[in-house]
């Protein structure tokens, strides 16, 4: 009886206390926002503090502000080589590895190219 009498004690003192709830906002960004497809399937926050976005049309860096924009490009070499990004991930050298539906790619910071990854496994 007296266990039940203080755990009855308990929940009345405990649930007739404020709880301090903390408010998160969220901003949702679509392509009308600089997005480039609404399609995300990853997402990166890199040491410099840029947001990547691996979306199905492209490669989308996000500093809080604006966005820029990464697709392949037939005629430049040092593009992505596919458009749909699946995975991305930064190693501890601050190099940011782009997984594709064609293969993976490594970018460049100084240049803001991107080379394709081809070594060969066994």
């Amino acid at each position: 009886m007296k266990r039940a009498l203080l755990v009855l004690s308990l929940l009345y003192f405990g649930a007739s206390f404020p709880v301090a709830s903390q408010q998160y906002y969220f901003k949702k960004y679509q392509v009308e926002d600089g997005l480039s497809h609404n399609t995300v399937w990853s997402i990166l926050q890199d040491s410099y503090g840029f947001i990547w976005f691996g979306t199905s049309d492209g490669l989308n860096r996000f500093d809080g502000q604006h966005f820029k924009t990464y697709k392949s490009d037939i005629k430049d070499k040092q593009s992505l080589g596919n458009n749909s990004i699946r995975t991305l991930y930064e190693d501890e050298n601050k190099d940011i590895w782009i997984g594709t539906s064609n293969g993976i790619y490594l970018f460049d910071h100084i240049h803001e190219t991107f080379q394709p990854f081809d070594v060969k496994t066994q």
